[in-house]
């Protein structure tokens, strides 16, 4: 008889975001006769209500302070308590204390990565990662762009500890589904405008204020268009006057968090990244997903997404013109956002999907648990 695994998953926030999806993806999606799932985080929030609606057990340790030995023992006690087999943390945060708190418990760690704006900041954070590395069995990096960023910035040889694994969604929750009419009639989007879009946190690294800017600039050119952005975030008031300054109130809305992401994707006609970084991204995944041809900055793990006018296209970060010259091609050519819609989902279909990942992730467990 197979013995049941013991995974805990460790996450920084529980706010929606990349990182906080792929651990609900992968505590869900286990083999449920080689693992159990449980989850540890600093407070309640999104990826709590998340982990409840999937089955999947969790518990809340506060972290409040940045060098905390009070909560590193806590978090080795609940290895301990739990009998946990290996430690999955995600993020500097996680992966540095999840890195120690595993080494003290005599259990393996995988920590992944998932962006690069953050950990190269401090020097005090490159020596703490520096320290996970040491501590950890794996890091994982969700692209190669950001593998190779992660071990030049951390200042480390030649490591077979880091590796890249890919991101991995759910296709068929993303399907194309055909027309979104109520949808479309409830957001008042005239039946013959094109609808633009873009899914994200509304923080400065995503860069809206540039794709707002690329629609005032196609607004000369086109006035039959509408832009959606979908997320809540910091730099919302920001980005509100901006569409205010412009006189775009009638082209561009902010619809704040949405849950029904897979129907918003299906409106849309053209999918956008304005982003300045990224790891791998998981909108743009979706996007594909949904054969929406997208237009994407070339940053991060960008490029290993997009297969550069072929399924979509690239182009510089914080060049609002550029964006606006890709996303106005399309607009008037909608046969080749179909083609290269369909070119996207075969993509995301054949070297993103949540088998693949969720199947590469338990590979390297039993690995590290043989």
């Amino acid at each position: 008889m197979t013995k049941m695994r013991r995974i805990l998953h460790l996450s920084e926030t529980s706010e929606p975001g990349g990182s906080e999806t792929v651990l609900a993806y992968i505590a869900k999606s286990l083999d449920p006769h080689k693992y159990s799932s449980l989850a540890c985080l600093l407070r309640e929030g999104w990826l709590t209500e998340h982990l409840r609606d999937l089955g999947v057990r969790y518990r809340i340790i506060e972290n409040n302070r940045p060098y905390d030995p009070a909560f590193l023992a806590r978090m080795v006690r609940l290895i301990r308590s739990e009998k946990i087999d290996l430690v999955h943390a995600h993020e500097f945060t996680m992966n540095v204390y999840g890195s120690v708190a595993a080494r003290l418990a005599g259990v393996p760690m995988i920590g992944t990565i998932h962006g690069k704006v953050y950990f190269t900041e401090k020097k005090s954070r490159i020596a703490a990662y520096r320290l996970a590395v040491a501590m950890c069995s794996r890091i994982i990096a969700v692209s190669e762009d950001l593998r190779n960023y992660f071990i030049e910035n951390i200042g480390l040889k030649k490591t077979k500890k880091v590796l890249t694994l890919y991101n991995g969604i759910d296709s068929d929750k993303y399907a194309p589904r055909g027309k979104m009419d109520d949808l479309r009639c409830r957001l008042n989007i005239p039946s013959g405008a094109v609808v633009i879009g873009s899914v994200g946190s509304l923080f400065k690294v995503k860069a809206f204020d540039h794709l707002i800017q690329a629609a005032a600039i196609l607004r000369e050119s086109s006035s039959d268009f509408r832009l959606l952005i979908a997320g809540e975030g910091s730099e919302e008031e920001y980005l509100r006057r901006l569409i205010s300054e412009a006189g775009l109130q009638d082209k561009v809305m902010l619809l704040g968090f949405k849950n029904d992401i897979p129907d918003l994707l299906n409106l849309l006609d053209i999918y956008v990244c304005s982003s300045l970084s990224e790891g791998l991204s998981l909108s743009i995944l979706e996007a594909m997903a949904s054969a929406r041809p997208v237009v994407a900055t070339r940053v991060g793990g960008n490029p290993e997404l997009i297969a550069d006018g072929t399924s979509g296209f690239m182009v510089p970060p914080s060049d609002p013109p550029q964006l606006a010259e890709k996303i106005n091609l399309l607009m008037k050519s909608p046969e080749l956002g179909t083609t290269m819609g369909r070119e996207g989902r075969k993509i995301v279909e054949a070297k993103f999907s949540l088998p693949r990942m969720v199947e590469s992730y338990q590979d390297l467990y039993e690995e590290l648990l043989s």
